[in-house]
């Protein structure tokens, strides 16, 4: 159950926690009643979220208790117990507020749901993922503490654990930053898995906060991949895949060239790829057959793509939050074109300078809207090319897309 996509948890993976006798543990947690209004109360349940946050993630199952053995002692197997006749909808608002109000600073994915079914009551499931924006501290009524988690349950850290994490969460950036100027060097230098024709190169990235943990299960699991769900930019489904060193790639068809006039998937030269990466990074390139101009249907391209490849990393709960960047390489003197009725129209000015490393935005929620998210990197490129911004929003900042 802990590793199915939120979505899919039912009625029977809670019914088989019950029927194999699944001991809680480090991701596990089970609690028979749901926090009251008490300060107390608010406090252990913010504490047991924090310490889920601050260390592998986990889930908390609020109606199922822990059993007793004979003496009185928890056993941490868990039965049913239900939460009676509450309302669901009121109940998930009021655990959402408590940790909004009571956690800084906040931690993104958490999930909860209801599942029905049972004789006395729904049971509330909340997946809390490893946190990579923390360490997270317990701020309701000022009492400024931290938790963690291990095998045996929570605890508070102390001192010296708190500078490690805050030490740990600071590098964090830097290192995304240099994997990503690493890649778009490489990639400049035509140092990549299939061999690319020539042009401008237009390269996403989509990097996950945790592809740089240490644990195993931040990793995927490349033979249990769909390739079908990692086209190249611009495209429905890839031609072809195969694996590779780093994990799974996925391309076009090869493309005549003068080298190779009859391409073969050996012998051919290649306009687009998906890299799939073990620990759960997308790259995507796309080269571009341009002789002056930047077709003004290249946002809608980019934002169906980022769509895609962040669809593929909630399938795999991969962790939030995901920084999502877009590179341009070698667009000096391109203009950019968009379409108006009857009218054709390019920028009036060229593209300013070879390459635009465009600054990263960071993706805290699978149900944002790319189209928002990625205004200020298209104006920036627009900026590039002598307009304030990009012409596929209105004059609100509303996302508006290509003009037919």
């Amino acid at each position: 159950m802990l590793d199915k996509s939120f979505e899919e948890i039912k009625k029977s993976d809670i019914d088989g926690l019950i029927v194999d006798n699944v001991i809680e543990h480090k991701h596990l947690e089970y609690k028979r009643d749901l926090p009251s209004g008490k300060e107390q109360d608010k406090i252990e349940y913010l504490a047991d979220i924090s310490s889920f946050a601050n260390s592998s993630g986990g889930h908390i199952i609020y109606g199922l208790g822990d059993k007793r053995d004979a003496e009185g002692k928890n056993t941490g197997i868990p039965e049913y117990v239900g939460l009676g006749k509450i309302n669901s909808g009121e109940q998930k608002l009021k655990l959402e507020q408590i940790i909004q109000n009571g956690i800084k600073p906040r931690i993104p994915g958490i999930q909860i749901k209801e599942i029905d079914g049972f004789n006395n009551g729904p049971i509330i499931i909340i997946r809390i993922p490893k946190s990579w924006a923390g360490p997270h501290m317990i701020t309701l009524n000022n009492c400024s503490r931290f938790y963690s988690r291990t095998s045996s349950g929570k605890y508070q850290l102390d001192v010296g654990e708190i500078r490690m994490a805050f030490v740990l969460s600071e590098t964090l950036p830097q290192r995304i930053r240099q994997f990503r100027i690493e890649r778009v060097n490489n990639i400049s230098a035509y140092k990549t898995p299939i061999m690319l024709s020539t042009g401008p190169m237009m390269m996403l990235h989509v990097i996950p906060f945790s592809a740089f943990g240490t644990e195993r299960e931040s990793m995927i699991n490349i033979e249990s991949v769909n390739y079908l769900e990692l086209p190249p930019i611009g495209q429905y489904s890839p031609q072809a895949y195969r694996y590779n060193f780093d994990g799974l790639l996925t391309h076009d068809h090869p493309i005549p060239s003068r080298d190779h006039p009859i391409p073969s998937e050996s012998m051919g030269e290649y306009n687009g790829y998906v890299q799939l990466f073990r620990n759960g990074i997308i790259e995507a390139v796309n080269i571009y057959k341009i002789q002056s101009f930047i077709s003004y249907t290249y946002e809608l391209s980019i934002v169906e793509a980022f769509k895609k490849y962040l669809s593929f990393q909630k399938k795999w709960s991969i962790s939030l939050p995901i920084v999502i960047s877009l590179t341009l390489i070698g667009v000096k003197d391109l203009y950019l074109d968009w379409s108006e009725p009857i009218v054709q129209r390019k920028s009036r000015h060229p593209i300013d300078r070879n390459d635009l490393i465009i600054p990263e935005v960071l993706v805290e929620s699978f149900d944002a809207k790319i189209e928002q998210l990625m205004k200020p990197i298209f104006d920036t490129v627009w900026n590039a090319a002598g307009q304030a911004r990009s012409l596929n929003y209105d004059n609100n900042g509303n996302w508006v897309g290509p003009r037919k």
